[in-house]
């Protein structure tokens, strides 16, 4: 049996006898200080979990799971949001200070009495909001601020050293966000292209080569994670009028074709957050009644639906899966 780890906004009865069918059990996360919702968004190889918790001011702050909820805190403002966590405990995201600003922010929960690190600073892009999405196992972090003018650039910090890479990633447009950074030096995300339609991107580090995924043949497109060796997953436009949206899985650094969509579960549309060194990706699709689903796509057994693989539950959908570690442990809401 496997683990899916859902956060969810209300209290649940985990069933204790586990139907024939079922594959995996689930861990309610709980809540924060008596706060309504919780949100989980990353998970490491370790199993601990981060995302954005309702305290009990009615608040969003970022946290962290590991065993029970704790908060991380904020830059002096009163919200905040982790937004993944790599296998020594780093954690980033982006919070608000105390002058009403978004600053990205990198918190170590392995050292003692950690605290939140304001990373905005460091960035020296001229603008006030930055937010930091992904960090590596080196601790190499992306993310996007704004410059002097409001543009968006993706950028990579790599200890106090920061780099903007827009113009690496950029496909002639103003604006760029980067969205996940692999242990190998992988980065995706979205950069705009001169119609100002955003495109999903691959770029390698190691090699400064950028790959523009394309479409699944409507235009636009959104890369969100990708894996040790490359394979990129996110969503992308199946129309023109943008009526139909696919997640998408790339196996290798070259623009997408229609044999890389995902499908969805009866619907027309699907997003995938997050795929593990396995090739296993996870993330949120609709039904025919335009209800959303959490998913999991494997090759061997294409889109599921996680409700599935669970023992009946009652009381909750799970509406989205948003990440999977390497032990094949999922987190969503």
């Amino acid at each position: 049996m496997r683990n899916l780890i859902f956060a969810i906004a209300f209290m649940l009865s985990v069933v204790g006898a586990v139907a024939a069918q079922a594959t995996y059990s689930v861990i309610d996360l709980g809540r924060l200080n008596g706060g309504l919702d919780t949100s989980a968004l990353a998970i490491n190889n370790q199993g601990h979990v981060v995302g954005t918790a309702m305290d009990d001011s009615g608040h969003y702050v970022a946290f962290l799971y590991a065993g029970s909820l704790q908060s991380l805190g904020s830059l002096g403002g009163a919200i905040s949001k982790a937004n993944a966590i790599n296998f020594t405990d780093r954690i980033v995201g982006r919070s608000m200070t105390a002058a009403g600003q978004t600053h990205a922010f990198l918190y170590d929960a392995a050292q003692v009495n950690p605290a939140m690190v304001d990373l905005h600073g460091l960035l020296g892009f001229g603008g006030s909001f930055s937010s930091a999405t992904s960090i590596n196992t080196a601790g190499q972090i992306v993310g996007a601020a704004d410059i002097a003018n409001g543009n968006l650039h993706a950028f990579l910090l790599t200890g106090s050293t920061a780099v903007d890479l827009h113009t690496s990633v950029s496909f002639g447009g103003p604006n760029s966000f980067a969205y996940a950074i692999s242990d190998t030096g992988w980065v995706a995300g979205v950069s705009d292209d001169v119609t100002g339609k955003g495109r999903a991107f691959l770029y390698n580090l190691n090699t400064s080569t950028l790959t523009d995924l394309g479409s699944l043949g409507g235009g636009a497109s959104v890369a969100m994670a990708a894996n040790a060796a490359g394979s990129v997953v996110g969503n992308a436009d199946v129309t023109i009028d943008r009526a139909t949206s696919f997640a998408f899985q790339t196996l290798q650094p070259a623009p997408m074709t229609p044999a890389n969509s995902l499908g969805a579960l009866g619907g027309v549309y699907s997003f995938a957050f997050g795929i593990n060194a396995s090739g296993q990706v996870v993330g949120e699709a609709d039904d025919p009644a335009d209800s959303a689903h959490a998913f999991l796509y494997t090759a061997s057994a294409g889109m599921q639906d996680l409700e599935n693989l669970i023992p009946p539950i009652s009381s909750c959908m799970l509406s989205c899966a948003t990440a999977i570690n390497d032990s094949g442990y999922i987190v969503g809401n």
